[in-house]
């Protein structure tokens, strides 16, 4: 007879897709939805790939695919959205270890694929993007480093036209995560995917809302401190009655801290500015604090329309790093008040966030007034960074190819506006 011990140990050796799966509902969120994915068809001639992905049926797949209904019914969706396409139940024959290209780690699917009952499983089917929009930046700092502040810019008001419909709908991604945002090759600008946590506004009222929205997590990236608070309303409801629970200044003090500490704050603000923040949010909190849970939750939702929005802003602060951009800030006025126009709706208190609008406007009032000479200096500041050898080539070939681009490159970056086709319209 097995000793409990050697069960355990069992246990961790072969996870199940069940277990890993159910752990808790963050951990399929930062680990991948899906279990398996397979390679892209071979498209034909200017038609675009698609892959199939293989998933439990499980609430969160039908919830993607009821956010994709909604999704598909905006005009053109392909040009911001990455829905599900179709939905089917799986054939053995179509998931092979020929033609599996990813899965999780915890389960070697491939080499289970026989043994496992399909029946659990569902097929859904997407288009195919290559990279991450985060991942296209980076290549672009690399290779054509005169194109990296116009890509960069065309890309979040892209995100911010995207954003907009999703208000329309009355709906919230929820996940505004570097996973989540891929890019179109074809016109380097970002395309929103994963609509497993997505949800429409009016389910924040229900009464399950908090436990089903709320994953435990205390230091996800695209979340404000409204989903963070939440969270931990989450946990007190299913351990109490929420409607008695007093909040406490302890507990607010604590949770704050956990919040400003957490790493995306670290990397993107000063310890002093940190410390500055949690004292900023303990004096916000501050008059509902002595209330209960379920007053505290009524409070932090208000301010849902613009939790995507910080997602947005976080991610693209990310990246401004990642791409080696944050060492020019202080050197040019321009680049300056960009950062912080993406800060300022990072460290708003929640009431006070700006909205997507009031972003969009103050990006056009930056970028249109920049003198000619001043955004000439900073492209070659960017050219001679990367003055390597093997970028130099990779410049020259980006040079032959984009010839036709050349004007726009060198004048000072305007702000750039897209009709519903992609195409480019300058702002007068």
């Amino acid at each position: 007879m097995q000793t409990e011990e050697q069960k355990e140990q069992k246990e961790k050796k072969e996870p199940t897709l069940e277990t890993v799966e159910e752990q808790t509902r963050i951990q399929l969120l930062t680990q991948g939805i899906y279990t398996c994915k397979t390679k892209p068809t071979l498209p034909k001639e200017n038609e675009p790939q698609y892959q199939n992905r293989l998933q439990l049926k499980n609430e969160i797949a039908e919830n993607a695919q009821k956010i994709s209904a909604i999704i598909k019914t905006t005009p053109q969706y392909n040009i911001y959205f990455q829905p599900i396409l179709e939905a089917e139940e799986i054939q053995l024959g179509k998931m092979t270890e020929d033609n599996i290209e990813e899965c999780t780690k915890e389960t070697p699917l491939p080499k289970k694929i026989n043994q496992m009952n399909l029946s659990k499983f569902i097929s859904l089917k997407s288009r195919y993007y290559k990279h991450t929009w985060k991942e296209q930046m980076e290549e672009i700092k690399k290779t054509q480093p005169k194109k990296t502040l116009q890509v960069f810019i065309e890309s979040l008001h892209h995100m911010i036209q995207m954003l907009k419909t999703l208000e329309i709908k009355n709906m919230i991604h929820f996940n505004i995560h570097e996973k989540n945002i891929v890019c179109s090759t074809t016109r380097l600008l970002p395309v929103l995917s994963n609509f497993n946590l997505s949800f429409q506004q009016q389910e924040l009222q229900t009464e399950t809302a908090p436990e089903n929205l709320f994953p435990d997590y205390t230091e996800y990236k695209p979340w404000p401190i409204e989903v963070y608070l939440a969270s931990r309303i989450a946990n007190i409801k299913e351990q109490t009655n929420w409607e008695t629970k007093i909040i406490t200044r302890e507990e607010m003090k604590k949770w704050i801290h956990e919040f400003t500490e957490s790493p995306i704050f670290v990397q993107i603000a000063s310890e002093e500015r940190r410390e500055l923040l949690a004292i900023q949010f303990g004096t916000y909190f501050h008059p509902i604090l002595n209330k209960t849970a379920k007053q505290l939750y009524e409070n932090l939702i208000k301010t849902a329309k613009t939790w995507d929005l910080y997602g947005m802003c976080i991610h693209w602060l990310e990246t401004w790093i990642a791409v080696e951009l944050h060492e020019k800030i202080t050197e040019y006025t321009f680049v300056h008040d960009f950062i912080e126009l993406l800060k300022t709706v990072v460290y708003a208190n929640p009431e006070a966030r700006p909205q997507i609008e009031y972003i969009e406007t103050a990006m056009n009032e930056i970028f249109t007034h920049v003198p000619k000479k001043i955004y000439a200096k900073f492209v070659a500041e960017l050219t001679n960074q990367n003055n390597t050898d093997e970028n130099n080539a990779h410049e020259n070939n980006a040079h032959e190819n984009n010839a036709d681009e050349k004007s726009q490159e060198d004048e000072p970056l305007q702000a750039i506006q897209r009709d519903s086709e992609g195409k480019k319209t300058k702002k007068t």
